[in-house]
C-alpha cells in the first residue's frame, strides 16, 4: 500500500463512548473544546502570574480564569451542519469542562435553542462557521481565547481537527500533529509504543503474522493492546463498551414519538420489534429481522443525542451493536455461560478493531473526507469479520468477510437532510446490519480465497472518497439533503 506506515491500534478509539448524533460533530468538538479551555486556562494563569512577579500596570482582569472569552470558527462539514449535528451544544458543554462519556445527553441538549441563529451564542462566547474547507481537514475549528471582553488581549490560540469517530488532531506552532490518548493530546510526529515483534502494516502482514505465529487476529489486535493497558483494563475496557451498546439498543426499542430537528421523524424500532415478536408468536418465520429492530433503536438513540459508542463513528453507531448484541441474544437463548460470552464479546470487538485501524491508517472512516462508504461500509466491514470470528471462521475468511461488506458499499456519499442524522442515515444502519451479516456467511461458504483484497479495497475506498465532489460528503449541500428541499 502506498505511504507504508505502522498501523495505530486502540480499541478505546475506534469504540469511544459519546453522544450523538455525530462523533465527528458532537463527541470531537466537545473533547477539542475540553482540552482548549483547559490549555487556555493555564495560559491565563501564567500570564497572570509573570505579570504580578514582574509588578506589570494591567488593565486585565485576572481575577478569575473562569472570565475567559472565546471566539471559535468552523470550517468545512462542521460549520454546514452545526446545528444539525449538534455542533454548537457540544462546543459549549467542552468549555465548561464536560466530557462526552459522562455528561448528561439532556443538559447538552439544553444548552441552546437549536432552532435559533446560533452565530453570537452569549458576551464570552462566539461561533462563526465558514463552510470554506480548511486548508488542513474537512473537520477544522480554530479557538481563540481572551481575558477581555473587547478580544484585544489574545491568551490562546489553537486549531484542531475532527478526524471520525470522536478522535481530535491538533496543530501547533511547529507544525507537528498531535492527537488525543488516554485523555490527553501527544505528538504522533513521535513513535507510539510498539511491539517489535510484531511489525504490522497492512492486513497482508497481518495474515502472515498469524500464519507464522498461529494465532489468530483478535489475538495479534490483543497483543498490541496490552502494550498500552494492563490485561484488567483491557478486559474492564471492554465490557463497559460492550454494556453502553446493549443499553443503547435496550433503550432504544423502549422508545417512540418523534425525533427532534424539524423532520418529524417517528422512532419505529419499538413497532417494529414489537411486530416482530407478534409474528414469531403466530409461528412466522421472522428469521433475523429483529437485527434490523436493534440497529434502528440504536441510530434513534444516536438522532436524539443519546449516549452510544461510536462504532466507528456515531453516524454507524447502530450496526455494530445490532449485530452483536443478536448473537449475545442467540447465546443466552441457549444457555451458554456469561464467561463464555464475554469472551467472545472481547473477541468479536478485537477482531472488528483491527480492521478499523487499518481502514483509519490508509483511509478514513469520516463521512466528510470519503463519504459514508468510510462509515458505515467501514462498520459493516468490521461487524462482518468480528461475526466471522465468532462462526469459528479462519483470519482468511475474516479478511475476506471484512472485504465484501466493504467493497459492496464503495462510492456511497454522505448526504444527510437538513444535516441531520436521521435521513437516510438510521435506516442505513439496519441495511448495512443485515449486509455484515451475509457477508459473514458468505465468507464461511468458502475457504477465505479471493480476488479482491481488503487492502486493495480500503485504497479503493480511499480514492473514491477523494473524487467524491465535496456536496456528497457531509455538507448536506447535495443529493437527498438538496433534492428534499427542492423536489
Amino acid at each position: 500500500m502506498a505511504n507504508r506506515k505502522n498501523v495505530y491500534i486502540c480499541v478505546f478509539d475506534t469504540f469511544s463512548i459519546g453522544l450523538g448524533p455525530s462523533s465527528s460533530h458532537t463527541v470531537g468538538p466537545m473533547r477539542a473544546a475540553k482540552h482548549f479551555f483547559q490549555y487556555s486556562r493555564k495560559k491565563f494563569d501564567a500570564q497572570k502570574k509573570a505579570d504580578i512577579s514582574e509588578r506589570k500596570s494591567t488593565n486585565q482582569n485576572f481575577s478569575d480564569s473562569a472570565n475567559l472569552y472565546f471566539t471559535i470558527e468552523l470550517y468545512g462539514s462542521l460549520a454546514a451542519t452545526s446545528i444539525g449535528h449538534g455542533v454548537t451544544n457540544s462546543v459549549l458543554a467542552g468549555l465548561e469542562g464536560d466530557d462526552p462519556a459522562l455528561v448528561d445527553p439532556e443538559y447538552v441538549k439544553s444548552l441552546t435553542d437549536n432552532t435559533a441563529d446560533n452565530s453570537v451564542l452569549n458576551h464570552k462566547i462566539i461561533l462563526k462557521p465558514n463552510v470554506k474547507i480548511h486548508p488542513s481537514h474537512t473537520n477544522a475549528m480554530r479557538f481563540f481565547a481572551y481575558s477581555d471582553k473587547q478580544k484585544k488581549n489574545l491568551i490562546a490560540e489553537r486549531d484542531y481537527f475532527s478526524i471520525g469517530g470522536g478522535a481530535v488532531l491538533y496543530r501547533e506552532k511547529s507544525r507537528d500533529l498531535y492527537r488525543e490518548k488516554s485523555g490527553e493530546l501527544v505528538n504522533i510526529a513521535k513513535p507510539v509504543l510498539r511491539n517489535k515483534e510484531l511489525p504490522f502494516v497492512t492486513m497482508t502482514d497481518a495474515l502472515r503474522l498469524c500464519e507464522e505465529k498461529g494465532i489468530t487476529l483478535w489475538q495479534l489486535a490483543k497483543e498490541y493492546e496490552l502494550e498500552n493497558y494492563s490485561a484488567d483494563e483491557l478486559e474492564a475496557g471492554l465490557k463497559k463498551i460492550w454494556e453502553v451498546m446493549r443499553e443503547s439498543v435496550e433503550e432504544g426499542l423502549k422508545k417512540d414519538g418523534i425525533l427532534p430537528g424539524g423532520l418529524n421523524v417517528p422512532r419505529r424500532a419499538k413497532s417494529v420489534f414489537e411486530r416482530l415478536i407478534k409474528e414469531a408468536q403466530q409461528g412466522k418465520n421472522i428469521g433475523n429481522q429483529k437485527l434490523m429492530a436493534y440497529a434502528l433503536a440504536v441510530a434513534e438513540q444516536n438522532a436524539d443525542g443519546q449516549r452510544v459508542v461510536t462504532a466507528p463513528t456515531n453516524g454507524s453507531a447502530g450496526v455494530i451493536p445490532a449485530v452483536l448484541y443478536t448473537w449475545v441474544r442467540d447465546q443466552e437463548a441457549m444457555d451458554v455461560p456469561l464467561s463464555q460470552i464475554e469472551k467472545g464479546i472481547g473477541r468479536f470487538l478485537l477482531t472488528a478493531n483491527i480492521i478499523c485501524s487499518i481502514i483509519r491508517t490508509y483511509a478514513s472512516i469520516a463521512g466528510a473526507e470519503v463519504g459514508c462508504q468510510g462509515e458505515i461500509g467501514s462498520a459493516s466491514s468490521m461487524a462482518a469479520a468480528g461475526l466471522t470470528e465468532l462462526y469459528g471462521g479462519s483470519s482468511k475468511q475474516i479478511e475476506n468477510a471484512a472485504e465484501i461488506a466493504l467493497e459492496h458499499h464503495l462510492g456511497l456519499t454522505c448526504d444527510p437532510i437538513k444535516g441531520l442524522v436521521q435521513i437516510p442515515c438510521i435506516e442505513r444502519n439496519a441495511i448495512s446490519a443485515r449486509t455484515a451479516v451475509s457477508a459473514a456467511q458468505l465468507a464461511m461458504c468458502s475457504q477465505g480465497s479471493h480476488l479482491v483484497s481488503l487492502d486493495k479495497t480500503i485504497i479503493t475506498m480511499n480514492e473514491t472518497g477523494k473524487d467524491m465532489n465535496e456536496k456528497y460528503r457531509e455538507t448536506a449541500l447535495g443529493g437527498l439533503a438538496k433534492n428534499f428541499t427542492t423536489c
